[in-house]
């Protein structure tokens, strides 16, 4: 397992079956600027409607009109949106049994490599993913809706092993199980010179340095 942070005090959990799952501590999300919210009411209505919109992002960004036809009755009970909200929409769908009480710590599911997924890590900014696989490829994210950005980047010829971004977040270098390591364009997905060379034996961690 590796966990990652983000700027979502967000975990990434890595499993052998081709998925990444995207967890959150404590059932909290929250940037910084959140934490700051000096009023503890305020800070609870952020993190109530961040929950929301990344729990049902996916039929939200479909059909707007999801809002409150059918992602209010799946809301968890105690969350502040279903309490102020339930009784203004009352055409919306309504759960008899298995609503939630609480915001669930999973949040996405995210499946697309082919074979298991062995690191992965958050963009700067907290908007990315980006995973690395046994099937050689690595594959971006996002982190809003769990959904794939692009087509796989390929280049290493054996599993990759490690992932990180650049500090300012536009590259991101691998390392394999090949011995080589590639960097890459975080905004196209092109890979940026030729392969690194020098190890001789499987690369199991990544990083760059603080100026780039």
């Amino acid at each position: 397992m590796s966990v990652s942070k983000s700027p979502f005090q967000g975990a990434l959990t890595l499993v052998r079956d081709a998925k990444v799952r995207f967890f959150t501590r404590a059932n909290h999300v929250g940037t910084n600027s959140i934490l700051k919210v000096s009023s503890p009411n305020l800070r609870s209505a952020i993190r109530d409607a961040t929950r929301f919109a990344s729990a049902f992002a996916v039929p939200i960004t479909t059909s707007v009109p999801h809002i409150y036809l059918s992602a209010l009755a799946f809301a968890p009970a105690s969350s502040m949106l279903f309490e102020r909200y339930q009784r203004e929409f009352l055409g919306r769908v309504t759960l008899t049994q298995g609503k939630l009480s609480e915001w669930p710590s999973l949040i996405n599911v995210m499946e697309g490599h082919t074979r298991q997924v062995n690191c992965a890590t958050f963009s700067p900014d907290g908007s990315k993913i980006v995973s690395g696989s046994s099937d050689g490829t690595l594959r971006f994210w996002d982190t809003r809706t769990g959904e794939r950005i692009g087509d796989p980047l390929k280049g290493h010829d054996g599993p990759v092993t490690a992932v990180a971004f650049s500090i300012d977040g536009l590259q991101i270098v691998s390392g394999s199980q090949d011995h080589t390591l590639r960097r890459w364009n975080a905004g196209t997905g092109d890979v940026i010179g030729a392969p690194m060379h020098g190890h001789e034996g499987y690369i199991t961690c990544v990083a760059f340095s603080a100026v780039v």
